[in-house]
């Protein structure tokens, strides 16, 4: 028997808009590299806490 489709949450805008918040709010500090990686970290952390709470 076949599974029905479940509809999930996509969390990769997460990663992708915290490495351009990351950029101009590091640049601001005169540090866009730290803050590029610092804006993934973030992102990828809300991008799992999305993932674990999304599945079942």
């Amino acid at each position: 028997m076949a599974q029905s489709p479940t509809n999930t949450r996509s969390g990769g805008i997460f990663i992708a808009i915290g490495a351009f918040a990351g950029v101009f709010t590091g640049r601001h500090f005169g540090q866009p590299t730290i803050g590029f990686i610092a804006g993934l970290a973030l992102g990828g952390l809300l991008a799992l806490l999305l993932w674990l709470k999304d599945r079942r």
